[in-house]
């Protein structure tokens, strides 16, 4: 996608719109006024862009480029400590506490934004009181609980929708470890980075 600039372009959109869905409320929550939010929203797509540039780079490459390796992953230290710098510059030390604990939320969130598209898209969309309340679960529970409180504010055509979504982010996520695995040359080892999928059950 980075060698093709309508696709980069694309794809950039996307995860800005992404960063958007998941940060709003946090901008609202923070006051950020409009000019505030968008250099805001613009450093946290940044940072996403450059994680899936970083992750990308892992898979390049062959054993023998060993100083090229070092010096792609100090640029990738010194892009991603220039936007921390920038968000803090913006938001000032209280803000920028907040953020960063916020961002401990965002896997959920994420994965609530995908679970709420996959409802819609399969004819059992979420109401603005259902989606609430979903959202609250997954921010309160454990992997193991989330589809037993579910049920309570669910359809069973949703929850029923909800379990095959969840059983399939499983396999994708099991196929995505194994492909890294493959990826990667055997002198190297790789931990897979934390996932953003729905919790299983």
């Amino acid at each position: 996608m980075s060698q093709d600039p309508k696709l980069k372009e694309i794809g950039d959109q996307w995860r800005s719109n992404r960063v958007k869905r998941i940060y709003g409320d946090f901008a609202k929550a923070r006051q950020l006024n409009p000019q505030q939010a968008t250099q805001f929203f613009d450093l946290l797509a940044k940072e996403e862009s450059r994680k899936r540039d970083e992750e990308s780079s892992l898979y390049g490459g062959d054993g023998n480029e060993e100083a090229s390796a070092k010096q792609t992953e100090q640029q990738f230290a010194m892009q991603k400590a220039d936007i921390e710098r920038q968000l803090k510059l913006l938001l000032g030390d209280n803000d920028y506490a907040a953020y960063e604990e916020y961002k401990k939320t965002a896997p959920q969130r994420s994965a609530f934004l995908r679970i709420h598209e996959d409802l819609a898209r399969n004819n059992t969309p979420l109401s603005a009181e259902q989606a609430e309340a979903l959202l609250q679960i997954m921010l309160e529970e454990d992997s193991q609980r989330i589809l037993d409180r579910a049920e309570t504010i669910l359809t069973p055509e949703q929850r029923q929708e909800l379990e095959r979504f969840q059983d399939q982010q499983d396999e994708i996520e099991r196929a995505r470890i194994e492909a890294a695995r493959e990826m990667v040359s055997p002198n190297k080892s790789i931990t897979p980075g934390p996932t953003i999928s729905p919790p299983s059950r």
